[in-house]
């Protein structure tokens, strides 16, 4: 509840590791925290799916204050 900085959570829909209601719970508890359900990933949703994470960083520093 204290994160003062945007965060987006990645995770795969076919996760084996990770349970699927899980990236949800933790996006709900940051402020303002965004999420990702990449159909037909794995755990590594976010490594496999790279340009569209950079897309989201390029943005948020985009975004920031000077």
């Amino acid at each position: 509840r204290d994160i003062q900085v945007p965060v987006h959570f990645w995770q795969g829909e076919d996760d084996g590791i990770v349970p699927p209601n899980h990236c949800p719970h933790q996006a709900a508890l940051v402020p303002d925290g965004t999420i990702t359900m990449v159909p037909g990933e794995g755990h590594f949703a976010g490594f496999t799916n790279l340009p569209d994470v950079l897309d989201v960083v390029d943005a948020c520093w985009k975004a920031a204050p000077a």
